[in-house]
């Protein structure tokens, strides 16, 4: 009789877990990085963009600089500065002499260009700007004919205006006192401080006027007087008062204020903008209030500075009245410099000579 040899059992087989464990913490793994790296992206993106805004900024503000200091240094003229010319005093003295080159920088916003700048400059009288602070009915009605605000609300938004600067709560007819807003802090009851503020005003909001805020920016200022200067007229705001006019009665217009022949707007068929309706105001040679707007050649964005001249200021001969920021399609559309559009070149602040080296 034998013996039974003991038999083995049978190897069950049982699913393992250490590789679909393995492959779900490569999984996990990847995802991680795949996140980190996207958010490593979008941050330096956003550094990129960040520095490039700086760049231009610190490009606009030196090209800013170098316009304030030819308006605070050189002659005024009528239509403007003149840089290497001679002062009226300097003329009394017959051993000064203009440089050999002058340059005209007009205060219509016409592009300029500093030295080896890219960035563009532009010199705005505030006679070139829409005057958002008026109480004139006729001066609203112009505001919101040129925009294309329906007509029959202008008798409105002239009284809503006047409400909201006036210092009593009584209304006007058709006016807005506080009881028309929902904000407690409106109506201001003092003149607007800044273009935008005008559309804070009951019913201007909703008109074209305020539709894009970089176009009021780029045509209103708050104003001491409302009349237009046409010699000082841009040309973004010749063609918003051109309105749907022909083509080539737009560039006939623009032909002739680029060549400083545009003394009133009769001469391009706006009588309208000629009318006087201030005894005291009147389009005058440039004035201490000014804007100097700079972008960058593809008008992508547009810096603008308010200032005014204070010659007996005890900090400086100016002082600022508002900085703002303007991006949009309104840049690009109205100050986008193409290949063939004029821009003067300035020289370097400093490389003028001066008056005492003029004489021959």
């Amino acid at each position: 009789m034998t013996a039974r040899r003991p038999t083995r059992p049978v190897p069950v087989r049982r699913a393992g877990y250490a590789f679909p464990l393995t492959l779900g913490a490569i999984a996990v793994i990847a995802l991680i990085v795949a996140i980190a790296s996207a958010q490593l992206r979008a941050s330096t993106a956003a550094m990129t963009a960040m520095t490039d805004l700086t760049r231009e900024r610190i490009a606009a503000h030196s090209a800013e600089q170098g316009m304030l200091f030819y308006i605070l240094t050189e002659p005024s003229v009528p239509l403007g500065v003149e840089i290497g010319a001679l002062s009226r005093f300097e003329r009394m003295f017959r051993q000064f002499q203009p440089a050999e080159t002058t340059f005209l920088v007009r205060a219509d916003g016409s592009a300029q260009r500093i030295g080896a700048d890219l960035m563009i400059v532009r010199y705005f009288d505030e006679q070139a700007f829409f005057n958002l602070a008026t109480t004139d009915a006729i001066t609203v009605a112009q505001i919101h004919e040129a925009f294309g605000t329906p007509g029959l609300s202008f008798d409105r938004l002239a009284a809503t205006l006047g409400d909201f600067q006036d210092g009593d709560d009584d209304r006007r007819f058709s006016g807005a006192e506080a009881f028309e807003y929902d904000d407690p802090l409106l109506p201001s009851n003092r003149e607007l401080r800044h273009p935008l503020e005008v559309c804070q005003v009951e019913g201007w909001a909703q008109t074209p006027v305020c539709a894009d805020p970089g176009r009021l920016l780029l045509l209103g200022a708050v104003r001491e007087t409302s009349e237009l200067n046409a010699a000082m007229v841009s040309e973004p705001m010749l063609r918003l008062l051109m309105g749907d006019a022909r083509p080539e009665r737009v560039e006939a217009a623009l032909e002739r204020a680029r060549a400083g022949a545009l003394r009133a707007f009769a001469d391009i068929g706006l009588d309208r903008y000629d009318e006087r309706f201030d005894p005291v105001s009147f389009p005058t040679p440039p004035r201490l209030r000014f804007s100097l707007i700079t972008h960058d050649p593809a008008g992508q964005t547009a810096w603008r500075t308010d200032y005014v001249l204070t010659m007996s200021g005890q900090i400086a001969p100016f002082a600022v009245r508002g900085r703002y920021r303007i991006g949009g399609e309104s840049v690009e559309r109205l100050l986008k410099i193409n290949a063939d559009d004029p821009v003067q070149l300035l020289p370097e602040p400093g490389d003028q000579p001066d008056p005492g080296e003029r004489a021959p």
